[in-house]
């Protein structure tokens, strides 16, 4: 939902609905608690949208991200629907609004907390490896993490902003930070991934988790279409900025390419520029291809599938 929305009726319908399951599930009381007492941060229901008792399917329960992503996603809607000529202004304060306060109200008395879930996001880049940390708890020996984790990489696609150019203080896609961590992160999710070893050996790793030190051991579908989005957005900016740069800090990622590239400023229309960007979009395309692979007959998307 972070790109326009095509206003179609069978698109809407669907849209619609998902908005006000997002609103349901605030109000249900779960094993997390009601609406006052930390049911905001439940993430699981069962297929009515209703509690689910059993522990075992709720397994990251709860996550404390839940609230944030989901006064995002409702925000970019409503932000849509007020549009003069969407004329849904009186739905938006209604319907919308209520929910999103919910949310917001949330976030301001728990945005300094600590979780291991996407809402504890870094500010923590790994000048040795070229990455941006996951958490800051990085002594795996103690009952820490590596690090190596998406939920940086989540935070650039939803941070996506294409008058921002390549900035990387917000983490752009296409910023140099954004581009080496998705080239160190991928690198690390191939190696424990038996999947990922079907890829061409020149096809940039397609399959990722939450974080390296995680029991679930299962790819998520959302995790590389985000990732898919990512590359798009990059591709949109450097067309718009009319040019890609290639730092020391980002030139592995470009060498996935391009062995031969060097550091520099590339111009839209240039051999480089137009070789890279050719690339990057056909990767950018056989993640969905590759996730398609693995969807079921039924063309519905998992959770996730077996790494």
């Amino acid at each position: 939902m972070s790109q326009p929305y095509d206003n179609t009726k069978f698109l809407r319908t669907l849209v619609d609905d998902s908005v006000h399951a997002h609103v349901r599930t605030q109000h249900v009381v779960s094993l997390s608690g009601n609406v006052f007492t930390g049911g905001l941060e439940e993430p699981v229901f069962n297929i009515h949208l209703g509690k689910i008792t059993d522990p075992a399917p709720r397994i990251g329960a709860p996550a404390a991200d839940g609230p944030p992503f989901r006064a995002v996603i409702l925000i970019k809607y409503a932000e849509w629907l007020i549009e003069p000529e969407q004329r849904n202004g009186t739905w938006v304060a209604d319907v919308l609004w209520p929910a999103i306060n919910l949310d917001l109200q949330w976030i301001s008395f728990h945005w300094n907390q600590s979780s291991w879930d996407l809402w504890w996001l870094p500010t923590f880049w790994n000048e040795e490896e070229g990455f941006m940390s996951e958490t800051n708890v990085t002594d795996v020996k103690s009952g820490g993490r590596s690090g190596k984790g998406t939920a940086p990489l989540t935070v650039s696609t939803l941070n996506f902003d294409p008058s921002l150019g390549c900035d990387s203080a917000t983490f752009q896609p296409c910023s140099y930070r954004a581009l080496s961590s998705l080239k160190v992160i991928g690198d690390a999710f191939q190696k424990i991934y038996p999947i990922s070893e079907s890829l061409p050996p020149d096809q940039p790793n397609t399959m990722l988790g939450f974080y390296l030190e995680e029991t679930w051991e299962r790819d998520q579908y959302i995790l590389g279409c985000y990732m898919r989005q990512s590359r798009f957005s990059t591709l949109l900016t450097w067309d718009l900025i009319g040019e890609l740069q290639v730092t020391d800090v980002s030139l592995k990622f470009f060498r996935q390419f391009d062995q031969n590239i060097k550091t520099g400023t590339y111009p839209k229309g240039s051999e480089a520029y137009e070789s890279l960007t050719d690339s990057i979009r056909s990767w950018a395309e056989e993640i969905l291809l590759v996730l398609a692979d693995h969807c079921l007959m039924t063309t519905s998307f998992r959770w996730y599938l077996t790494k």
